[in-house]
């Protein structure tokens, strides 16, 4: 069993498994410090002090402990890693993002590779249509994301479904407007993405080829709206100048 005090290594370990363009701005800093003064990355000792905090609260609050959890839109999987040491679980980590999923596969493999396996299974889906069992589930964890459903009540039908009789869904949101260290972090984060042309590179050729490729994925995300629709496609196949990254878009 993978010990919670070794977390802070597992997840270091973890993040370096593969080179999805994305990963590699993580690993060198996901943002910049209020000040705009230094990086801040994942392994920060000060960005894991609270994120081993938090992980551990969320375990609490949602008595994810011995059971098999979901996470909704987990991105690269550090908090479905989290998840799985803290809480002893078996995590379903999904993210409706072809591109992710790939990215926290690799990660995935690598550790298992090294003898490290993770209780981890990644899915590619949409948790408003998510074809799981009913009544299996022993909670449901969701952190950044649920800004990005297309369908609030489908969401929730969804998970009604999924969870046993008793068991928690635990939705969280950072409130990043009245949060001032952690909007400059995410703002350092993609203005770093937005400036970069290795990553223009990849959004022209993978990510566009992978959207294509995966469009029944979506369900209704990319219809809901003929103007949203065509911004997007737009985002993903025209974004080849760094510094030019959607400043139009919403």
């Amino acid at each position: 069993m993978l010990r919670q005090a070794s977390l802070p290594d597992i997840l270091n370990e973890y993040i370096q498994g593969s080179d999805h363009p994305d990963l590699r701005i993580y690993r060198a800093g996901e943002g910049r410090s209020e000040d705009n003064s230094e990086a801040i990355g994942v392994t920060d000792p000060e960005y894991m002090k609270v994120w081993l905090w938090r992980t551990k609260h969320f375990c609490d609050l949602g008595e994810f402990y011995n059971g098999t959890i979901l996470e909704v839109g987990c991105g690269f999987g550090w908090d479905a890693v989290g998840l799985a040491v803290t809480g002893n679980n078996k995590v379903i980590a999904c993210d409706i993002l072809p591109s992710m999923v790939e990215g926290m596969t690799e990660c995935l493999e690598t550790m298992k590779a090294k003898g490290a396996a993770l209780p981890i299974e990644p899915l590619c889906g949409d948790i408003c249509s998510l074809d799981l069992p009913s009544n299996t589930l022993d909670g449901i964890f969701s952190t950044e994301a649920v800004e990005h459903v297309h369908d609030l009540d489908r969401m929730f039908a969804t998970c009604y479904r999924l969870l046993r009789p008793g068991r928690r869904l635990v939705i969280v949101n950072d409130s990043n407007r009245y949060n001032a260290g952690a909007r400059a972090n995410s703002w350092g984060m993609w203005t770093e993405r937005d400036e970069s042309w290795e990553h223009a590179d990849w959004l022209r050729t993978q990510a566009a080829r992978r959207t294509r490729a995966s469009q029944a994925l979506w369900g209704n995300e990319g219809r809901k709206n003929p103007r949203d629709r065509s911004r997007s496609r737009r985002r993903v196949g025209e974004a080849v100048t760094p510094g030019n990254g959607g400043d139009d878009l919403p």
